[in-house]
C-alpha cells in the first residue's frame, strides 16, 4: 500500500533535513538565527552559505554568537551561561571540552579559544588569583586571531582586565585599538572605557572631561545612544568622587527615566552607581534599595552585580542584619565562587 506523507509534515521533514545539511549557525543580536555553512570571517564580518547558491554577510558588531557543525554540547551551554552572566558556570562547561577532539574547523577552534580566554578574563577581574593566566590567554588570542570576529570584543575584555590589575597604560593601548573598529559606537565604547580607567587612576577631572565629550557626541544610533548614557553614568561617578553625591543622584535618576529598560548592562550600571552615591552620603536604606535592584532585576550584569552584592554585604552588616549579609555572601559564593573583599 502506498503511504502518502501529509503536505505540512513533508514541509517539516524537508526543513529538518535542510537545516541538518547546514549545521553552522549565526545568532544575530536582532532577527532570526541564520543556518548554513560559515565560509569566511574576519574582524568585521562573517559570511555564511545558506544553501541554494545564497550567501549572507553579517557585521561582527551585530552578532550575538556563532555555533558550528559537530561541536560538543558543552560549548552551547557555555555560551548560554556567558549570556546569563554566569561566568563560573561557563568555565565549568568549557573545562569539559577536549580541544584536541574538536572537529577540524579553524573557526570552531577559535570560538572555543575566545570563550575560554574571555571567561577567564571576566572572572579574573573579580578574583585576581588567576589573573596572570587570564591575561596571557587573552593576549595570545588577540595576537593569533586578528581576523576573527571576536577580535574587538577580546580587546575590550583584555583592556578591562588590565585596568583591574592596575596596568593602566597597557589598558589605554588596548582601548586605542578598540577605538579603531569601523563602527562609531565602538569608538564611543573605547572612550567610555578610557574614562573609567582615568577614574581608577584617580584622575577625576580628566575622566569627567572625557565623559562629557562622549555624552555630547553627535552619533545617534541606538548603540551609540547607549554608550552616551554610559558616559553620563561615568559623569555621575565623577560627581561622587567630587563629593557631589546629590548631583550624581539627580543625574542617575534622569538617565534611568530615559534608558532602554531592556539594556541590562546600562540599567545595572545606573543602579549600582546610584547605590554608591547614596552610600557615600550615608543614605544606607536608599543604597540598599539601589543595590538590591541590581541583584533582583539585573543578575546577569556581571561586574556590577558582583559589586552590588559586595556592597550589600557590608551595608547589611552595618545595619545589624547579619542574616541578610550572610545570604548575600552565600549568593556571591554560589554564583561567582567569590568571597567578600
Amino acid at each position: 500500500m502506498k503511504t502518502t506523507i501529509p503536505f505540512p509534515a513533508f514541509c517539516l521533514v524537508t526543513a529538518f533535513f535542510a537545516q541538518a545539511a547546514f549545521a553552522d549557525r549565526i545568532v544575530p543580536l536582532e532577527g532570526r538565527p541564520i543556518n548554513g555553512t560559515i565560509l569566511l570571517m574576519n574582524e568585521t564580518k562573517v559570511s555564511i552559505d545558506t544553501g541554494g547558491g545564497k550567501k549572507e554577510e553579517i557585521a561582527a558588531n551585530k552578532i550575538e554568537s556563532t555555533s558550528f557543525d559537530g561541536e560538543p554540547s558543552a560549548l552551547g551551554s557555555a555560551r548560554a551561561a556567558v549570556k546569563g552572566g554566569r561566568s563560573s558556570d561557563a568555565l565549568e562547561y568549557l573545562q569539559k571540552v577536549d580541544p584536541k577532539k574538536l572537529p577540524d574547523n579553524p573557526y570552531l577552534k577559535q570560538d572555543y579559544e575566545y570563550l575560554l580566554a574571555s571567561v577567564k578574563g571576566m572572572l579574573a577581574m573579580s578574583d585576581s588569583s588567576d589573573a596572570k593566566e587570564a591575561e596571557n590567554a587573552l593576549a595570545l588570542f588577540i595576537k593569533s586571531n586578528q581576523r576573527n570576529y571576536h577580535y574587538y570584543d577580546a580587546v575590550q575584555i583584555y583592556g578591562d582586565l588590565l585596568v583591574s590589575r592596575g596596568k593602566f597604560e597597557q589598558a589605554k593601548k588596548a582601548y586605542e585599538v578598540l577605538s579603531k573598529a569601523p563602527w562609531p559606537e565602538y569608538n564611543l565604547k573605547a572612550r567610555v572605557a578610557l574614562g573609567n580607567t582615568l577614574i581608577s587612576e584617580k584622575k577625576i577631572a580628566d575622566a569627567r572631561k572625557n565623559f562629557e565629550e562622549v555624552a555630547a557626541s553627535g552619533e545617534s544610533t541606538p548603540d551609540a545612544e547607549a554608550q552616551k548614557q554610559l558616559a553620563q553614568v561615568g559623569i555621575a561617578r565623577c560627581l561622587i568622587g567630587e563629593k557631589k553625591s546629590e548631583d550624581a543622584v539627580k543625574l542617575l535618576e534622569e538617565i534611568a527615566s530615559k534608558a532602554n529598560p531592556e539594556n541590562t548592562l546600562l540599567q545595572a550600571a545606573v543602579y549600582s552607581t546610584l547605590g554608591s552615591a547614596y552610600e557615600t552620603s550615608s543614605k544606607n536604606s536608599n543604597a540598599i534599595v539601589a543595590y538590591t535592584s541590581v541583584d533582583v532585576l539585573y543578575p546577569s550584569a556581571g561586574p556590577d552585580h558582583i559589586a552590588s552584592l559586595r556592597a550589600l554585604s557590608g551595608l547589611w552588616r552595618k545595619t545589624g542584619r547579619i542574616d541578610r549579609a550572610e545570604a548575600v555572601e552565600k549568593k556571591l559564593k554560589d554564583l561567582y565562587n567569590l568571597d567578600v573583599k
